[in-house]
């Protein structure tokens, strides 16, 4: 599924960008192209204020957003923060049964050692799938 498809099933897509600040370079990069798509964009580094509570406004951007953008990487992987946020996507996954988070890959890293405890590496070779597209 695409955001495009995102966008024209639900109106105006609203985005939630989980990354590890290591990769904000990227991340900054990746939220102008999708607001210049007309998404609505989430990241930490614009939404979260002095005094803010920052568990409740995560927690209710994550819930609001028509998608949560999780991007891959090493440091991604190591962040317990980080691993927080994709749990809550995928919860909501099930709870709403349907695709919610849509991994976004900018590195080969360990994904699946962060919840299963075994390694599996996954790699950030070109992987053709038809159907699935940012745009």
């Amino acid at each position: 599924m695409s955001l495009n498809q995102l966008s024209q099933n639900r109106g105006q897509v609203q985005v939630f960008i989980s990354y590890s600040h290591s990769d904000r370079v990227f991340v900054s990069q990746l939220a102008s192209q999708l607001v210049k798509h007309r998404a609505t964009v989430w990241i930490d580094e614009s939404e979260l204020h002095i005094g803010d509570s920052l568990i409740q406004r995560i927690q209710e951007a994550i819930q609001g957003a028509s998608a949560l953008l999780v991007v891959l990487s090493k440091a991604f992987v190591q962040s317990e923060w980080c691993k927080k946020e994709m749990s809550t996507g995928l919860v909501r996954e099930l709870d709403e049964k349907r695709v919610v988070v849509l991994p976004v890959l900018i590195e080969d890293c360990d994904i699946f050692h962060c919840f299963s405890g075994t390694s599996s590496t996954l790699t950030s070779e070109p992987i053709s799938t038809p159907g699935l597209e940012l745009f």
